[in-house]
């Protein structure tokens, strides 16, 4: 048991210096950036309309579970209006913005044709 503690001291600080190295090489602590991957829905759906110029979304459910509230954002393109609803899931689950770049956007539309009324963001 005594040689146990030993070992495990050792490594949880070997792992602690590591860690601490990483993140200020890398900016981000890898770990840190991982736990947000058990948090991010496996889908989202999401109602899409034109106004003028504009494509409006509004997120309807997370994981089939309805949003109470209101998610919306817009965009002059598909591809600008995918981003913003990405970074709107990332808002909503609190991931810091340093985080965010490893995880670009993470839902992509399945199926999606420019005329539809609706679009489902599956987790790719």
């Amino acid at each position: 048991m005594y040689v146990a503690d030993i070992y495990n001291k050792w490594y949880n600080t070997e792992m602690n210096f590591l860690s601490s190295i990483r993140s200020k090489l890398i900016g981000v602590d890898p770990e840190a950036v991982a736990a947000y991957q058990t948090v991010l829905p496996r889908q989202i759906d999401v109602t899409v309309r034109k106004d003028g110029k504009y494509f409006i979304a509004t997120i309807k459910t997370i994981e089939d579970t309805p949003i109470k509230g209101s998610l919306m954002t817009e965009a002059k393109d598909i591809q600008t209006l995918v981003n913003n609803v990405n970074d709107l899931i990332y808002t909503k689950i609190n991931m810091p913005a340093q985080i965010r770049p490893y995880y670009g956007n993470v839902f992509k539309p399945e199926g999606y044709k420019n005329n539809a009324k609706e679009m489902l963001l599956v987790k790719v």
